[in-house]
């Protein structure tokens, strides 16, 4: 009742946006617009300035202001105020949640590609991202560009988030320190020094976050270390250098029976300690020519040791080693201009990426033990090219574009030569759109765009010899139409809605606790939805209100195993995909009544879910549950103070189930994945600069 309650208070309070008049400069109220913004995943690489009118899909944007007000305190927290996005904690630490987008559910590898500073950053292995490697403090910008992206290539099925890092640019040195600390013995450092020097900008940046966890081993220890340079001469010439490493210790505490979860949520049946080390260095450079040439490059070598010296379950307990290595280059030539008098643009590149891995498991399912050895190998090569013109000036905007990839993939058992083998995989996706503005007012677009992704290496070598598994590629083609409307000179409503027809999806069919796995290709699979904002405010306060509705389903009738294996089940066509809500809504407001003082208050609510290992839906579902988050800041002098108070309603709920054996008793049983309970987190930075004489301070 509390959370309706509060829906409908956030609801009043956007209703009363509409009917407040637009102040003059002078008054606390003062309403409108920034205009369309510029948009930096529209291209492979970020060069030309591409206007959202000028993009044929729905956009998402977090600003660096944006990012620090909302409290988050890691980029999956943050990825979640928008309800399209699809995510869950199966590791149950919160550091390592899943996050995918559109109803996809990283079942069992993620469908969305993650790109930071223009390099894709999902592991080589099941394509899984590592978000707790990313510094949330250093991000600048987080574009969200759902629904299946031609542009970046493979594993983009869902879409792409494009993470911009920051760079220094300031014409003076300028420093933030800071300190926060929590419950569940949360505590953060943070140190950043940036500015500029003679058309030279530089940031380095260090972090170190400790959480105890709010279950028994369950704890994060996380230090980073970003270093960012670059050169700009006039618009011509832009060249950035990055380097950052990370260090971490996590432990992961895994799911409980309901039972358990009911004596003590806070318990941990399993003990997992995982360690790693990652090293990355990328180059960014860009050229502008005369005649409207541009020419992007970026490059990259990145590299992680990854060590679990315990992992222990119910029935098995290992250790492994891992040994990653990626490299890769991206090419982009652009050109701007006229055709007819019409603005046209027009770019195409290509890439290529080498990842390798070493890896070596040992351990033992009861009395019976295991070992696995090896190495992989996953190369990768795409062209592609998009033209934008203007079919009517500023007005109606044709984009095409098409993409070829091609990837080979190589396993090597170093116990078992038998089961190495090598596969290839070839494709092209086409993307068309259409945009039409007719007033600054209204704009709307429709698409047309295909993407794939192909078998992982992981999801290949589990079917057993290597070069004869008969994994196909996933394939997707995505139809949609959305808008953008304000009025009032105070509201902002986008909307848009989508269908995505899959065919080849790649699902596990597996019970976990006995160890006995497989992947399938299901023939049909299908994603309806919409998803809409709506947003309008001024310097005293503003708000949003959003929906997402997202019907993920089979499509094809099939008979799967289910638990206790070797039992099965009977999925119907038009039975719904596990894990997928079909309703995600999400509120907030932000309140400053006095100069530098901002109050925030968001709340954030997912429907029910049907369980992993219940794909022919016959079983309870995973009850919904709706968070409430509140928070203050307050900046002057260059000081920052800070509280936030996540899920203040204290709800108890699940992030995650899955439906497999009890290896105590061989029946069916439902894991579950606890959440976390009332938390918290506050703390105070400062902020300073140098001025024009040597030793001088100039708050900020």
């Amino acid at each position: 009742m509390k959370n309706r309650q509060a829906f409908a208070w956030i609801v009043a309070v956007l209703w009363a946006f509409s009917t407040v008049p637009a102040a003059s400069d002078s008054g606390n109220f003062t309403f409108g617009f920034p205009g369309n913004r510029k948009i930096l995943g529209g291209q492979r690489l970020a060069d030309k300035e591409l206007d959202e009118t000028r993009v044929p899909g729905a956009v998402v944007v977090f600003t660096a202001e944006e990012i620090e007000r909302s409290g988050a305190a890691t980029l999956q927290e943050l990825l979640g105020r928008h309800p399209g996005v699809n995510g869950y904690d199966d590791i149950g630490n919160g550091h390592q949640a899943t996050v995918d987008l559109r109803g996809f559910n990283a079942s069992p590898a993620p469908s969305v590609a993650v790109f930071v500073d223009g390099v894709r950053v999902n592991e080589p292995n099941f394509r899984q991202i590592n978000f707790h490697l990313i510094p949330l403090r250093s991000v600048e910008r987080v574009e969200i560009h759902p629904g299946p992206n031609t542009l970046f290539g493979q594993n983009a099925l869902a879409g792409i988030i494009h993470v911009t890092t920051k760079r220094g640019g300031a014409d003076k040195a300028s420093a933030e320190v800071g300190a926060a600390s929590g419950s569940n013995g949360r505590r953060d450092n943070w140190a950043d020094i940036h500015g500029s020097l003679r058309g030279l900008d530089y940031r380095a940046a260090v972090s170190q976050e400790h959480d105890s966890g709010f279950r028994r081993n369950s704890g994060a220890d996380i230090r980073r270390v970003l270093v960012r340079l670059g050169y700009r001469h006039e618009e011509a010439t832009d060249t950035a250098f990055s380097y950052s490493a990370v260090n971490d210790r996590l432990q992961q505490p895994g799911a409980l029976k309901g039972s358990e979860l009911a004596a003590d949520r806070e318990q941990n049946i399993s003990e997992v300690r995982n360690e790693s080390r990652m090293s990355f260095v990328s180059v960014e450079h860009r050229q502008a020519f005369d005649n409207g040439l541009s020419l992007a490059l970026n490059g990259h070598i990145r590299e992680r040791y990854e060590d679990t010296p315990m992992n222990r379950g119910r029935s098995s307990i290992s250790r492994s080693l891992a040994d990653m290595r990626s490299q890769g280059a991206v090419a982009q030539i652009s050109h701007e201009g006229e055709i007819a008098g019409r603005r046209n643009l027009l770019s195409a590149g290509g890439e290529t990426t080498l990842a390798e891995a070493k890896s070596e498991t040992t351990g033992a399912f009861g009395a019976w033990p295991f070992a696995n050895r090896n190495r992989t190998r996953d190369q990768a090569v795409g062209y592609y090219a998009q033209n934008a013109v203007d079919l009517l000036p500023e007005t109606l905007i044709l984009t095409a574009g098409l993409r070829y990839d091609q990837n080979e993939v190589l396993f090597e058992d170093k116990l078992d030569a038998s089961k190495s083998g090598e596969q290839g995989f070839n494709r092209t996706s086409p993307r068309v759109g259409l945009n039409y503005n007719p007033s600054e007012e209204l704009q709307g677009y429709v698409s047309y765009s295909e993407a794939f992704r192909t078998p992982t290496i992981s999801e290949i070598s589990i079917q057993g010899p290597f070069s004869r598994s008969v994994l196909r590629p996933v394939r997707a083609q995505n139809y949609e139409a959305g808008f953008t409307a304000r009025f009032l000179d105070t509201v902002e409503l986008r909307a848009s809605g989508f269908a995505t027809d899959v065919r080849d999806e790649i699902y596990p069919v597996f019970d976990p606790v006995l160890g006995y796995g497989r992947n399938i290709n299901i023939d049909r699979t299908r994603r309806l939805g919409t998803e809409w904002k709506l947003s309008g405010g001024g310097e005293l306060l503003d708000g949003w209100l959003s929906h997402a509705y997202t019907r993920a389903t089979f499509e094809t009738a099939m008979t799967l195993d289910k638990a206790p294996w070797p039992a099965t089940q009977k999925v119907a066509a038009g039975a719904s995909i596990p894990m997928v809500p079909e309703h995600r809504g999400a509120a907030g407001l932000n309140f400053r009544p006095i100069e530098g003082l901002t109050l925030t208050a968001d709340e954030a609510c997912a429907g029910p879910r049907r369980i992993f290992g219940d794909e022919s839906n016959t079983e309870g579902e995973l009850p919904g549950y709706c968070l409430t988050n509140a928070g203050a800041s307050f900046e002057t002098s260059g000081w920052r103070l800070f509280f936030n108070a996540y899920n203040v309603l204290n709800t108890r709920y699940a992030t995650r189930a899955i439906l497999a054996t009890d290896p105590a008793t061989s029946r069916k049983e439902s894991f579950l994945v606890p959440a976390a309970g009332f938390n918290f987190r506050g703390g105070v930075s400062y902020r300073f600069s140098t001025g024009g004489e040597i030793g001088r301070l100039a708050l900020r």
